[in-house]
């Protein structure tokens, strides 16, 4: 006990100025690392072409612009509002900053924004007919939804490869997404109401695991390869709560290849009158279920048969191997064998 005191009385001061000098050695590495990505963020900033008067000067130049497309552009602050006669807007392969007050973090890991904090994306025009939104990969799930509300004439809507994230938890508390710690838990999208759209193209897309849709003229939507998604559902009210019968809507086709929708979605699909290749989807309901119960029905015969190799033979491939017996070599024979008279 004396050695172990005075072990501690010689070499402890030691060994807490070396814990000190390792938590200050880390503390140093983070605050570098921050500003590194703060540097790095200020100069993508000042890199990308902001738009957030960009509308304004569109309308003083080209008051006439029908068509507007933007690709592999690094932008920041993506507003188009009132523009007169705009009819086909295009994003194609764009990288969005997310806007950050303090700019703590990098692209990957965005700083999520508040409710006071203007938005990144923001569509408002009433005369846009065709929206197109391909190879973005990130973009908040609720400004997409209210910059569509914002549209209500879009006759075609094309997404692919986009990737829409969950809303803040400071932004936003409701019922659909109620405020979570865990921010890679998933989300429902929120509702996306088309009221003059056709034709919905939604090919490998992140919409969380449910998706909900209002389109009462609607002849043709595309959810390929969009694998989160769970469940998919055609809304009867509008945005002013208005019930919408089926008898006033229209009917639609709807291709869900490579999609990882529940059995029971695609029963209820294949049920609605507004459906109209019901076949294929009754088939791929009913292809999945039997799909689903005979692996279960596969594992509950593994597991049986591994219950019965324990409890009926218990000794099989435990019992010991016997060592074979091995003659000794070269053995002399006793010499004092005695000589029968």
């Amino acid at each position: 006990m004396v050695k172990k005191v005075r072990f501690l009385m010689f070499f402890g001061p030691f060994l807490v100025k070396i814990s000190a000098l390792i938590y200050s050695a880390a503390c140093l590495a983070q605050k570098m690392k921050k500003e590194r990505r703060r540097d790095h963020r200020k100069y993508l900033e000042a890199k990308a072409f902001d738009f957030a008067d960009f509308s304004e000067l569109v309308k003083t130049a080209l008051p006439n612009i029908e068509e507007l497309e933007v690709r592999y552009m690094l932008i920041k602050n993506f507003r188009i509002e009132n523009l007169p006669k705009l009819k086909k807007l295009s994003l194609k392969s764009a990288k969005l900053i997310v806007y950050d007050k303090e700019m703590e973090e990098d692209l990957e890991n965005p700083v999520i924004k508040k409710a006071d904090d203007p938005e990144d994306f923001k569509i408002v025009s009433r005369t846009l007919t065709h929206l197109t939104l391909e190879n973005i990969p990130r973009l908040d799930a609720l400004e997409l939804s209210e910059s569509i509300k914002n549209c209500p004439k879009i006759e075609e809507f094309v997404s692919q490869n986009l990737g829409v994230q969950r809303p803040s938890e400071n932004q936003v508390d409701d019922a659909m997404n109620p405020k979570m710690d865990n921010s890679e838990m998933p989300f429902f999208m929120y509702p996306l109401y088309f009221p003059s759209a056709g034709v919905l193209n939604f090919e490998k897309v992140d919409f969380g695991m449910q998706l909900q849709v209002f389109a009462p003229v609607l002849k043709k939507i595309d959810i390929e390869f969009s694998k989160s998604l769970r469940k998919i559902e055609f809304l009867t009210e509008n945005l002013a709560k208005a019930e919408i019968k089926d008898a006033e809507q229209s009917e639609f086709t709807i291709s869900c290849t490579g999609t990882d929708l529940s059995a029971h979605n695609l029963n209820f699909l294949a049920e609605s009158k507004r459906v109209k290749n019901r076949s294929t989807l009754s088939c791929a309901g009913s292809q999945q279920e039997a799909d689903s119960m005979e692996v279960f029905r596969q594992q509950v015969a593994a597991m049986e048969a591994e219950l019965t190799r324990l409890f009926y033979n218990p000794t099989q491939g435990c019992q010991k191997k016997k060592k074979p017996q091995i003659e000794p070599k070269n053995v002399k024979k006793s010499r004092n064998t005695k000589k029968s008279c």
